[in-house]
């Protein structure tokens, strides 16, 4: 790193940071910066699935670098700490966001913050519906670096997922879109503008309902099939609509609250569809804001939400996940198509990861090879209420009562530890082997309830005395057939993909959160010192 090249900036944390010129790109010819992640993107995908793409997916890992098993370098794996590490190379434990919700107290008592909500924000053009902002979010991402590297740059984030854009456009960038599940429609948050653009309300009138078909085929040639599980699983979906083709008119459900055409754009919002309808919006993006059209190098985020929505339902071994691969690289390759017609081939580098892996379908996983276990709602429930019995009872406090809990919650047999914040600090000792992937997950007064769910208000859950609960390995509970977030190897093993032209020697050995630090290194972007990720070119 040549320290001559630094520049001090001022951010909103009242922090400096130091900011360095990396050298790895001195004839630099990059003009955007394109980072794709797709929600719950297994490793084993590219083991299981790779000969059955022909598109995009192909292209990248031909002629691309590939890291087959990234790591996702954190405890609690879900959506938006994985995304966020991805966008900023740093842990949750510095970005902020512990997990996808933590425990706060409110006027009604004790109650969770999904960390994104604001009340002070709404839907651009609809100021009667909430929004979300960035302001949680305590590092800068890879779109605040490129807007800080030059202000001329544009930085634009989409998402077919609720928001998750947030988590790459960060405080400076120019848009963040995502699918609104409710409308069926793009949308953005009034932080970063009160009204739409012109072309996003023609594209969300226009060609986004090209894409909003009422049924759902399974499109994987004859010859792959076979690369999955037949499509007649019924722990698949929890027993429900598990077989193709999926109709909307069969799947609809009974809601008399919502109309035939809300229910329609939610069914679609799970659908891969809405991520073929992603791809389309991502070239209206470049066309309209003129990415990649000048001197300033650009960023654009791609976040795709159907592996995780379709993941959850139906387990990593379905048709319907496959299908759903089989459609989004195919989207790829003519976004990549596009993107050589419009930028030049040259012009442009991607990295493609995820932001967490995930187990099979316990069911499966049970008929396959005797192991995993599923826990009951009402398992946790009891959990839950022996600890509310003894806190809300006993006059303990401090430090006893902290060990008075951790040894009822560790009494139950699908716990493998309970974890408090003197083994965080290190002032108790623990047996724990995934303690340091904790460690880089906590952060002080933002304590996730994940994964002990409970019904009913919680006034004493765990979390409000600093504990977090890890089940044993192979156990998840009842909240889909397929449930991410623990520190074993099948939910942190995400592959990393890096394409473009000229890109030299990388390392094949990489966390998520040396994604970032490459990118812009590759593109010649000032990025902060102390990152917690790594630049990966030799």
């Amino acid at each position: 790193m040549n320290i001559k090249k630094c520049t001090v900036f001022f951010l909103s944390l009242t922090l400096l940071n130091l900011y360095c010129a990396p050298i790895f790109a001195a004839d630099n010819d990059k003009k955007i910066i394109i980072q794709i992640t797709l929600d719950q993107f297994k490793a084993d995908y590219l083991k299981w699935y790779r000969p059955a793409f022909s598109g995009g997916l192909k292209r990248v890992l031909e002629n691309g670098t590939v890291i087959s098993e990234g790591l996702v370098d954190h405890a609690l794996t879900n959506s938006f700490p994985g995304h966020l590490s991805l966008s900023s190379g740093m842990y949750p434990a510095q970005h902020g966001f512990p997990a996808n919700e933590w425990i706060i107290e409110t006027e009604d008592g004790w109650g969770f913050s999904d960390g994104i909500s604001d009340k002070t924000t709404w839907i651009a053009g609809d100021k009667e519906r909430t929004s979300v902002s960035p302001n949680n979010i305590l590092v800068p991402t890879i779109a605040d670096w490129v807007k800080s590297n030059d202000n001329g740059a544009k930085a634009i984030a989409l998402s077919s997922g609720t928001a998750i854009s947030l988590a790459y456009g960060g405080k400076k960038a120019d848009a963040i879109y995502w699918l609104d599940g409710a409308t069926g429609q793009f949308v953005t948050s009034s932080y970063y503008a009160e009204h739409n653009p012109r072309w996003l309300d023609d594209f969300n009138a226009g060609e986004l309902n090209d894409f909003k078909m009422n049924i759902w085929q399974n499109q994987i040639p004859i010859k792959y099939r076979s690369l999955a599980e037949p499509d007649r699983s019924e722990y698949e979906n929890f027993g429900v609509n598990f077989t193709f083709p999926h109709n909307f008119e069969d799947e609809k459900g009974e809601n008399l609250d919502m109309s035939d055409q809300e229910k329609l754009n939610r069914w679609f919002y799970d659908t891969p569809l809405a991520d073929e309808a992603l791809f389309a919006m991502a070239k209206a993006t470049m066309i309209n804001e003129e990415l990649g059209q000048d001197d300033s190098v650009d960023y654009l985020a791609v976040i795709i939400n159907s592996t995780d929505n379709v993941g959850h339902a139906y387990g990593g071994r379905s048709q319907e996940i496959l299908d759903t691969l089989i459609r989004i690289d195919l989207a790829l390759g003519s976004f990549l198509t596009f993107l050589d017609d419009t930028i030049g081939e040259d012009a442009y580098v991607i990295a493609i990861s995820g932001d967490h892996g995930s187990p099979d379908v316990i069911e499966y996983q049970q008929q396959k090879f005797g192991q995993g276990r599923r826990i009951s709602q009402a398992q946790i429930d009891e959990l839950l209420d022996a600890v509310e019995a003894e806190a809300s009872t006993t006059t303990k406090t401090g430090n006893e009562l902290i060990s008075s809990l951790e040894a009822i919650i560790e009494s139950y047999d699908f716990v493998y530890d309970a974890i408090t914040e003197q083994e965080i600090d290190g002032v108790k000792l623990s047996q724990n082997p995934y303690m340091e992937a904790f460690r880089r997950n906590w952060v002080k007064g933002r304590i996730p309830d994940f994964p002990l769910w409970g019904t009913g208000q919680r006034d004493h859950h765990p979390a409000r005395y600093g504990i977090v609960v890890l089940f044993h390995e192979n156990t998840i509970f009842h909240a889909a057939p397929v449930v991410h977030g623990s520190p074993y190897s099948y939910d942190r093993a995400v592959p990393i993909v890096f394409y473009g032209s000229g890109l030299g020697n990388i390392e094949k050995s990489a966390r998520t959160i040396d994604v970032a630090p490459t990118l812009a290194a590759i593109a010649g972007i000032k990025f902060p010192t102390g990152l917690d990720g790594k630049v990966l070119l030799d």
